[in-house]
């Protein structure tokens, strides 16, 4: 398989589909605590939106997680810059499969929790998020500092229309 030089339209729309729903997630972070809360200690709970939105949400990441997964085996991703320091380039990877890792976690404990009433699952996916809001910050910054920093249009891969790495002025890893 070629190495590609920028992601595929369909990678670049799952990227930002499931950074808006872990943000969305977010939101309605507190009803589904509450929610669970209730349900763990043998009360009930009438799905509200936060609540419906919370379990469709986190199952729906899951599945564009999964999808997502399958198409970089399929279609592969632009390799790392050749110019990053080793050490950043180590830490790039570490985020993003930090990152592909909480995407799958997070909602499997979720589900756990809710459709399983394991408390000690609930605890975890607390726990995990907060593991997720790291990553995520370490990962803008990285962006930051790649398109502010360095300055080598890096963050251009991930939006549509972008340039290439040559355009943006990258020198991938299999190219002299």
């Amino acid at each position: 398989m070629k190495t590609p030089t920028t992601y595929r339209p369909v990678q670049i729309l799952l990227h930002w589909a499931i950074a808006l729903l872990f943000l969305a997630l977010f939101v309605f972070e507190n009803s589904m605590g509450r929610a669970l809360r209730t349900v763990l200690n043998g009360g009930t709970v009438s799905y509200t939106l936060g609540v419906g939105f919370h379990v469709f949400g986190g199952l729906l990441v899951l599945a564009l997680a999964t999808w997502r997964l399958a198409l970089r085996r399929v279609a592969g991703v632009p390799p790392p810059p050749a110019n990053d320091p080793p050490m950043q380039t180590l830490a790039a990877h570490a985020v993003h499969w930090g990152l592909y890792a909480m995407m799958f976690l997070i909602p499997v404990l979720g589900a756990v929790a809710w459709f399983g009433g394991v408390a000690l699952a609930g605890d975890a996916h607390s726990l995990s998020t907060g593991v997720l809001q790291f990553l995520v910050g370490a990962h803008v910054l990285g962006a930051l500092w790649h398109q502010y920093g360095l300055k080598d249009g890096l963050v251009y891969r991930m939006w549509f229309r972008g340039p290439s790495l040559q355009q943006a002025r990258i020198k991938p890893e299999n190219q002299d």
